[in-house]
C-alpha cells in the first residue's frame, strides 16, 4: 500500500473516531432555576421554622452551584436570590399554598422562567422527627420540575440521622442533590403514530420500563407546551410502543417526549421521616 493511501485511510479513521466520540460525549443541557423550599406537613414544630427553610435552601444552592464532575446531564444553575438575579427585578413568588398542583407552582414562577430561559425549577421539601436513642432523623425531598412538561422529571429523597437537627438536614440535603445530579433525563422523539399507538425512538437501552409515562411537548404559539401524555406499553431495546392517555391537540410525528416522575404509592406527602 502506498504511503499516501495509508495516510488518507488513517486520517479518515481519525475523523470518524472523533465524530463518534463527540456524539458519545454530547449531553443534554438543562438550565435549573432555584425555586422554593418548604417543610412537609409534620408533627415536628421545629422543622417548620423559617430559619430552617433558609438553611436547607442554602445547602441545596451551594451544592448545585459548586463545580462538579461530569454526569449524565449538564446543568446550568440560576439562584434568583443571588448576584445573578440582575436580569429580573420582580418579586419572588411566596410559598405554594397547600394542595397546589405542579402547574400552579410553575405558573407562579413564570416571569422568572421566561426571563432566565430556565428549563426546570428546583423544588425542595424537608421534614424531621425523632429517631432511636434521642437522635434526630431528617428527610429532604428534591425534584427538578420541567417547565414545559409541567411535571417533575428528576426526583430524589434522602434521610439522615444525627445528634442535631441542622447536621441531619445538611447531610440529607447534600445526599438528595447528589442523587438528582446522578439521574439522567429520559427524552425521546415520536417517529410514528398508528391510531392511538405512538412509537418512540428510545427503549430499554435508555432505561425505559413498561408503565413509564411521558409528557408530549409540542409547539403552540411558538412555545413548547404539553399537548398530551402517553404511557409505555411495550418496550424493546431501541424503541417502544406507547398508548395515548390524553391529547389536547393532535400529537404529531417529531414531537419531543419527556419521561415524568410521579410519586409511588409508598411515597407520602405527609410523613414523619
Amino acid at each position: 500500500m502506498q504511503s499516501g493511501s495509508r495516510t488518507a485511510i488513517l486520517a479518515a479513521a481519525f475523523i470518524a473516531c472523533s465524530v463518534v466520540c463527540a456524539q458519545a460525549q454530547a449531553r443534554p443541557v438543562v438550565r435549573l432555576l432555584m425555586g422554593d423550599c418548604q417543610p412537609l406537613a409534620t408533627e415536628s414544630a421545629p422543622a417548620s421554622h423559617p430559619e430552617l427553610a433558609e438553611y436547607v435552601r442554602a445547602i441545596v444552592v451551594r451544592q448545585l452551584a459548586r463545580p462538579r464532575r461530569r454526569g449524565p446531564v449538564e446543568y446550568g444553575f440560576i439562584d434568583p436570590t443571588g448576584d445573578s438575579a440582575a436580569w429580573h427585578r420582580g418579586a419572588l413568588p411566596g410559598p405554594a399554598p397547600l394542595g397546589a398542583t405542579e402547574a400552579d407552582r410553575i405558573s407562579a414562577w413564570r416571569p422568572w422562567i421566561d426571563a432566565s430561559k430556565a428549563d426546570a425549577i428546583v423544588e425542595v421539601r424537608y421534614a424531621a422527627g425523632t429517631a432511636a436513642k434521642g437522635a434526630v432523623r431528617a428527610g429532604v425531598e428534591l425534584q427538578f420540575a420541567d417547565v414545559a412538561a409541567l411535571a417533575p422529571v428528576v426526583h430524589a429523597i434522602a434521610y439522615r440521622s444525627e445528634s442535631d437537627l441542622r447536621t441531619a438536614l445538611r447531610k440529607a440535603a447534600e445526599a438528595a442533590v447528589s442523587k438528582c445530579l446522578a439521574e439522567r433525563l429520559v427524552e425521546g422523539t415520536i417517529v410514528r403514530r398508528v391510531g392511538r399507538t405512538i412509537i418512540l425512538d428510545i427503549g430499554t437501552k435508555d432505561g425505559v420500563h413498561v408503565g413509564d409515562e411521558f409528557a408530549v411537548i409540542g409547539l403552540v404559539d411558538g412555545k413548547g407546551t404539553v399537548v398530551g401524555r402517553i404511557k409505555a406499553a411495550r418496550v424493546y431495546p431501541h424503541d417502544l410502543e406507547a398508548e395515548v392517555l390524553n391529547d389536547n391537540v393532535e400529537i404529531a410525528t417529531g414531537s419531543r417526549c419527556t419521561r415524568i416522575w410521579f410519586p409511588s404509592i409508598h411515597v407520602r406527602r405527609n410523613y414523619e421521616p
